[in-house]
């Protein structure tokens, strides 16, 4: 689709202004790191920071979250008179004592259990391994080492660590390039049924052909450029963009042409595409909510990101 010289009219016809869309510069030569956009690690655990977890824990866990419940308010209260010389009728022994802190250290050990395993989970999904393009081939690398701007292989069910476009498939005419694959959403809105996804039509002729051949183009100077996108947002059923590659008129892209976090490769033996949205800021992120804590509400959080 073209879109005329002015890169930013699709996306004011959209309903994007200049203050909603982001720019990644792309150039598999030389692979970017920008700091101007989160990593890829993503802390679900709502108290375990390394070594200021027992700091947060006894701030947020102990003090805040569990002397603001109304019960347990009430009865440190009436602890803290019975222990007062002017107001005790207990002989200033406060006989509330041992039923509140029993059952405030029981609900402590039951959080610290349940955030314990979102934190082991935290670990496991930030060490997973892909294949992360450097020096001109795909090497092993962990989710946490993605960036915006890196070009990721993922292999036929695995699993996207980011928000990819979609920039190669593996052809199995490599004559006749038809850029298509399809992916299983289901962790992300809950449907078993396969979408089509498919790669835009810029880089459907310069990236046919076998894995080296796409692996070469992709680190040339044919692939340089930029995509021009919404903002981050926890739309998982829309997206609107558009890339430039130099040389080749401007192309729109869509939700069609964008593979999310937490989405799996269907269909095909590999797939390519470039990280445009990392950690917190993937959509599936965007979307999630705060563990429920222990006083009983769910907060419109998204989990934070442990690094910049």
């Amino acid at each position: 689709m073209r879109l005329g010289a002015n890169p930013m009219r699709f996306l004011r016809r959209a309903g994007i202004g200049p203050d909603t869309y982001r720019t990644v510069a792309f150039d598999a030569g030389a692979p970017q790191a920008n700091n101007l956009f989160c990593n890829n690690v993503v802390c679900s655990a709502l108290y375990f920071r390394g070594w200021l977890t027992p700091i947060i824990f006894l701030a947020k866990g102990v003090l805040f979250e569990e002397f603001t419940k109304g019960p347990n308010f009430y009865f440190l209260c009436i602890g803290a008179l019975q222990a007062w010389s002017e107001t005790t009728y207990t002989a200033g022994i406060p006989t509330t004592a041992p039923a509140l802190s029993a059952v405030v250290i029981f609900s402590c050990v039951l959080k610290l259990h349940q955030d314990f395993g979102r934190y082991r989970s935290d670990l496991t999904m930030n060490s997973s391994r892909c294949m992360r393009l450097e020096g001109g081939a795909f090497v092993r690398a962990t989710w946490s080492d993605v960036r915006v701007g890196d070009f990721l292989k993922v292999q036929n069910l695995e699993t996207l660590p980011a928000d990819v476009m979609l920039v190669c498939t593996h052809e199995p005419d490599p004559a006749q390039p038809a850029g298509a694959c399809h992916v299983e959403t289901k962790s992300l809105d809950g449907e078993t049924a396969l979408k089509g996804r498919s790669v835009a039509s810029v880089f459907t002729r310069s990236c046919g052909g076998t894995l080296n051949e796409q692996t070469q183009v992709i680190t040339s100077s044919i692939m340089r450029g930029k995509v021009t996108c919404e903002q981050p947002n926890a739309g998982t059923n829309k997206f609107t963009g558009r890339v430039n590659v130099e040389g080749q008129q401007p192309c729109a892209l869509s939700i069609s042409n964008v593979l999310l976090r937490g989405s799996s490769v269907r269909n095909t033996e590999y797939v390519i595409g470039m990280v445009l949205n990392t950690g917190v800021e993937t959509k599936v992120m965007q979307g999630a909510r705060e563990p429920r804590s222990a006083q009983g509400f769910a907060r419109k959080k998204t989990p934070r990101s442990c690094l910049r």
